[in-house]
């Protein structure tokens, strides 16, 4: 892999419903990433109905993504870890999907050179809600 270690996705402060993602200039570049080993934590989390992160990768420098991952977190805070494997053979033909894997879903085999978080919350979380995504790739 080009460029082994630790990365960030993102912190994103969740006030009222909406969509966030990982910044453009943010996104890491993993050419040659095997597996990623990811740690998506909610802080605060009250008052609000729901919050999926999702994890997506792009096969296609950033011109479309596919879901790898969907975290989702009710309204208690929590840690969530997860390990992504492109070494897992997908064996049926899966057409991607964006935004609509199930919750607390992994699809495992397909890797691209690139992640990126997706945040989708519903409800009014209280100030100081924040999602954080981290990992360490190999």
């Amino acid at each position: 892999m080009d460029n082994p270690g630790a990365f960030t996705l993102g912190d994103f402060q969740i006030g009222a419903a909406g969509q966030l993602a990982t910044q453009l200039a943010q996104i890491p570049s993993l050419a040659g990433m095997l597996a990623a080993s990811l740690q998506v934590r909610l802080s605060g989390g009250t008052g609000g109905t729901k919050i999926n992160v999702y994890i997506q990768s792009s096969i296609d420098q950033s011109q479309s993504w596919f879901d790898v991952a969907n975290i989702a977190f009710a309204n208690t805070p929590g840690v969530e870890l997860l390990n992504l494997s492109a070494l897992d053979k997908l064996s049926t033909p899966t057409a991607p999907s964006n935004l609509t894997l199930a919750d607390n879903t992994v699809l495992d085999g397909p890797l691209g050179d690139r992640l990126q978080a997706v945040v989708i919350s519903t409800g009014t979380y209280a100030s100081g809600t924040l999602v954080s995504v981290r990992g360490v790739a190999r």
